[in-house]
């Protein structure tokens, strides 16, 4: 096309012919300069970004290790809600429920963490790196799984400094193997945790056993689809104070820039007032929706104590146990077992529903049904009887409350 009308261009005046020309080359680099890094990005999503810290080994500057492990038990609740959004980006907090719903959700095309707690990002970044490391197109998916068993749960030090001897920081500098054993030695003190229990054991098969369907160390398909967007690089984790818009808004620029778009923006409980409280998720939502990350039918995620109960366990015994996995909570002379229910609000409904910029109040919102004309889904746990001999009778399936 542009060699024609250069051809063309030959008969006429030199000065017409050099406007053509450098209206031609004009035309080019704005398809260039527009298109081109916008392709690149979009393929390229945070591979190279650096705006905020994600760490691989500990500094020891931030001891804590609270919530690092999975806490909300029955995430499979989730599930009728993930299956109603659309493709995007799904971002949220903590760890193994970030793997849980790269798992579960079918539209997360990326999985964002960001967290304030350094040890998180740490886990995450480990746990990204076993599922690369035990990923081979030689191997079928069960082989896969049980290398990642292996890797997560049974190798020692050297097998690990083996495998990782590769393994770089954010400036390219290879790990030494003093550094890999420090990787080894901060996951075997988690997993050494009892908080841990529940997550790595096989699921039972009771209605309220613990990451039943929802497990991916134990289910060949969500492990396949967790460790695929780890192979493609397509879940990355920060340590990012979500409370501080600036430092919060260097992601969002740059997922603004390589055209990505929310589609689940999961913040557990963290609009409890004790956490980030409806103020801040209102100015973070806010921003977002500036940012223009957020579309209509996005969904805000929020997890809410449905009810708990005390399973004693010592005692006089009537009956035999009726859950197969019943011995996993038995683990002193109570448990406090909270269920959570899960809700997804339509980024449409909380901008219809807010007032003054405040989100509304996520407690009082009433149920609108199970599907988004109606903008709320909900998700809830069957109720736990008060008496602790009914608890352990046979109990309702988890199910979808209109």
């Amino acid at each position: 096309m542009y060699e024609l009308k250069l051809c063309f261009d030959a008969l006429l005046p030199i000065n017409v012919l050099m406007r053509s020309v450098f209206r031609n080359i004009a035309i080019l680099l704005f398809i260039a300069l527009n298109q081109g890094p916008l392709a690149r990005a979009a393929g390229r999503f945070l591979e190279d970004f650096h705006g905020l810290p994600s760490p691989y080994v500990s500094d020891g500057k931030f001891p804590s290790n609270r919530y690092v492990s999975p806490n909300e038990l029955n995430p499979e609740l989730a599930k009728p809600i993930l299956e109603k959004t659309i493709n995007g980006v799904y971002l949220t907090v903590g760890t193994e429920r970030a793997f849980i719903a790269a798992a579960l959700s079918p539209s997360a095309e990326h999985v964002v963490i960001l967290d304030y707690n350094p040890n998180i990002t740490i886990y995450n970044n480990i746990n990204i790196e076993l599922l690369k490391a035990s990923y081979s197109p030689k191997m079928s998916v069960p082989e896969m799984r049980s290398r990642y068993l292996h890797l997560r749960f049974d190798a020692d030090e050297s097998e690990w400094i083996e495998t990782f001897s590769h393994l770089s920081n954010a400036d390219g500098r290879v790990f030494q193997a003093e550094e890999i054993r420090e990787q080894y030695q901060f996951w075997k003190k988690q997993h050494r945790s009892s908080e841990f229990t529940y997550f790595n054991k096989i699921p039972g098969t009771s209605e309220l056993a613990p990451f039943k369907n929802a497990n991916y160390l134990y289910d060949n398909r969500l492990f396949e689809k967790v460790q695929n967007l780890a192979v493609e690089n397509k879940i990355h984790s920060f340590v990012a104070d979500l409370t501080d818009l600036q430092s919060t808004g260097k992601f969002l620029t740059e997922m603004n820039s390589a055209g990505e778009k929310i589609s689940v923006f999961d913040i557990s409980n963290a609009w409890y007032e004790q956490y980030l409280g409806r103020k801040k998720i209102s100015e973070l939502i806010r921003l977002m929706n500036h940012d223009q990350v957020l579309l209509p039918k996005s969904v805000i995620l929020t997890t809410d104590h449905h009810n708990n109960t005390q399973m004693y366990t010592d005692g006089v015994r009537t009956r035999p146990p009726m859950f197969t996995n019943e011995a996993d909570f038995h683990n002193g002379k109570f448990l406090e077992a909270y269920q959570w229910e899960y809700h997804g609000y339509s980024v449409d409904f909380l901008n219809a529903q807010s007032k003054n910029h405040l989100l509304p109040d996520f407690q009082k919102i009433p149920v609108r049904g199970t599907s988004f004309n109606a903008d709320v889904l909900v998700a809830k746990p069957p109720p736990i009887p008060d008496c602790f001999t009914r608890f352990f009778q046979s109990l309702l399936a988890p199910r979808m409350h209109l």
